[in-house]
């Protein structure tokens, strides 16, 4: 799962542009095998923090 902090990105199939602040990939964590729904496209340069199922798995 990845939050974007900056830049923008794009989800190819419903043609959607992320905007920081918004959270992808918690779908894939949750899904069997971590099958992926989307196809994320960078638009833009990104910043983007990674939380691995681990570090949430400890909350």
């Amino acid at each position: 799962m990845y939050l974007l902090v900056s830049g923008r990105l794009h989800l190819l199939e419903i043609n959607v542009d992320v905007e920081p602040g918004i959270l992808v990939g918690e779908l894939g964590m949750l899904a069997p095998g971590g099958l992926r729904m989307q196809t994320l496209q960078v638009s833009e340069d990104s910043i983007m923090l990674e939380m691995t199922y681990d570090s949430i798995e400890q909350l």
